[in-house]
């Protein structure tokens, strides 16, 4: 399943970046204000190699699991690390999921790009997938994810415009 959403600014690249970017790489607390779903978010490692920011999470999560893959998927096993990087050259910030169950069955990977839209608009975009290979309940449960994914990330996008007088 390809993933993709965008959010767009009424602000300079240079201050979406600041805001998405600077000020949210290596900060635990913006996840933890930001996610619902997110029960707990741990900062592994960041450090600067090669003019790129590399940055280890390791998230626990607690959203709603679907019945029919409850007996599948339990809550103790809704915990991964985010390896990522920004790389501040292209103005993207990579990132690839590691689940650490169900390792083999489960791909989610991709980027945050940000763009010029005009003199005082900006966007910020992301371009992935999210694969779980999974005889029969697979599609299911990438749609489940797909979904508390893609809230998370627009009540994220509302809670900051507003932080930042945009709503």
């Amino acid at each position: 399943m390809k993933i993709n959403a965008e959010y767009v600014f009424n602000w300079p690249l240079e201050k979406t970046i600041d805001i998405c970017v600077t000020q949210t790489v290596g900060n635990v607390q913006y996840f933890k204000e930001s996610f619902e779903d997110v029960a707990d978010v741990k900062l592994v490692k960041l450090e600067e190699k090669d003019g790129k920011k590399h940055v280890i999470y390791e998230f626990c999560a607690h959203g709603q699991i679907p019945k029919a893959v409850q007996h599948l998927l339990k809550p103790e096993m809704l915990t991964w690390r985010e390896i990522s990087y920004w790389d501040p050259a292209r103005k993207e910030y990579h990132f690839d999921i590691k689940t650490h169950y169900f390792t083999s069955a489960f791909t989610c990977k991709g980027y945050w790009g940000y763009m010029e839209r005009g003199p005082e608009k900006s966007v910020q975009v992301c371009r992935g997938d999210l694969i779980i290979r999974l005889p029969i309940v697979g599609s299911l449960i990438e749609k489940a994810v797909w979904t508390n994914l893609k809230k998370n990330w627009d009540e994220s996008d509302k809670k900051m415009k507003k932080k930042h007088g945009l709503l």
